[in-house]
């Protein structure tokens, strides 16, 4: 009984946002069919920056630090596993005690990574200066307006019904896909089949 009645309200849901949806659309006006990433119009998103960093993972013992100079994701602990290793730091040494790849951590810096404030004060404290800007994500990105506009057209924002719509063509794009390619693979396991049967002596 309660299956029946929770069925039953989620029609009628359905239905009431149906009706709504064709009351707030004015007569004759159709909508684009949006693409799969469509998004309400708002304003310019904020630029993010890259999830990986360049900062320094402990190493060594008790009373005995070591330092390396990672390229590593946020995300990972402090001595997960790394994307490059930059370089090396050890505070206990008396001359040059750090060694850095200048040119590889400007390259990580060109491509958006961050760099801790720990490390960036560092090498200035040892005489080394990065000067390339950082790349920020999303910067220069341009809204659904913008890009309408530069096309000659104004931008609609999609209607539920136009994106379920564009959705059950997707789902039925990606079924016929994979009924393709089953069958495909069964052709291809029959054919393999085949010579194994024939090379059997009766």
């Amino acid at each position: 009984m309660n299956g029946n009645w929770q069925q039953g309200t989620d029609g009628a849901a359905d239905r009431l946002l149906a009706v709504l949806s064709d009351a707030a659309c004015a007569p004759g006006l159709q909508f684009p069919t949006p693409p799969h990433s469509a998004t309400p119009n708002r304003a310019a998103p904020k630029a993010f920056r890259m999830a990986l960093c360049i900062r320094l993972s402990r190493f060594g013992r008790t009373h005995r630090p070591f330092f390396r100079i990672l390229a590593i994701d946020k995300r990972c602990h402090r001595e997960g596993k790394a994307n490059e290793i930059l370089g090396t730091y050890d505070p206990l040494a008396k001359e040059k005690n750090i060694q850095v790849d200048l040119p590889k951590v400007e390259a990580w810096v060109k491509e958006g990574a961050q760099v801790s404030p720990a490390l960036r004060s560092l090498l200035k404290h040892h005489g080394y200066v990065l000067s390339s800007k950082p790349h920020v994500v999303g910067e220069n990105r341009a809204t659904n307006t913008e890009i309408a506009a530069k096309a000659g057209k104004t931008w609609v924002k999609p209607t539920r019904r136009a994106l379920l719509r564009h959705q059950a063509k997707l789902k039925a794009a990606r079924k016929v896909e994979l009924e393709k390619a089953r069958a495909a693979k069964a052709e291809a396991k029959s054919a393999e089949a085949k010579p194994a049967d024939a090379a059997t002596p009766a």
